[in-house]
């Protein structure tokens, strides 16, 4: 592939294995997936572990959760969130959780979530309409 068959696509089983549930929306509160997209192209994927934690945690280095990364056009926003004190997971797996959620949910327009990725964290989509705040705008 590419102009001097350089490139090469490989394709693997996808290990992590979370549950994706979406919901329909009336048309006003539909998040796009145009919207999901450009969040999805400024999200971090590093593939490095990352330690997690909630707000007000004594761990220093952990980053804080919940964490919203909004659509600049305000078409769609993507929460990570976590169910336990703390978690380590990479930033590529809970991209890929978004990826899915956008593949299966907001380009049917509809909201979605994803969840156990790692043991505890939480990924969800809404649309502008429904921009319910649950951390920092990033």
């Amino acid at each position: 592939m590419g102009v001097e068959e350089n490139m090469q696509l490989v394709m693997r089983g996808y290990t992590s294995s979370p549950i994706i549930r979406c919901q329909n929306q009336p048309a006003a509160k539909r998040p796009t997936s145009r919207g999901c997209l450009n969040i999805l192209q400024d999200m971090l994927a590093s593939t490095e572990q990352s330690h997690f934690a909630v707000a007000g945690a004594t761990e220093p280095s952990a980053e804080r959760l919940p964490r919203t990364f909004y659509d600049v056009g305000g078409e769609c926003s993507i929460t990570v969130d976590i169910t336990a004190p703390e978690e380590t997971a990479s930033w590529y797996d809970i991209w890929q959780a978004a990826v899915a959620l956008d593949g299966k949910c907001a380009r049917f327009g509809g909201t979605g979530l994803a969840r156990f990725l790692g043991k505890s964290l939480l990924l969800t989509s809404y649309s502008k309409s429904s921009r319910r705040i649950y951390g920092p705008r990033s």
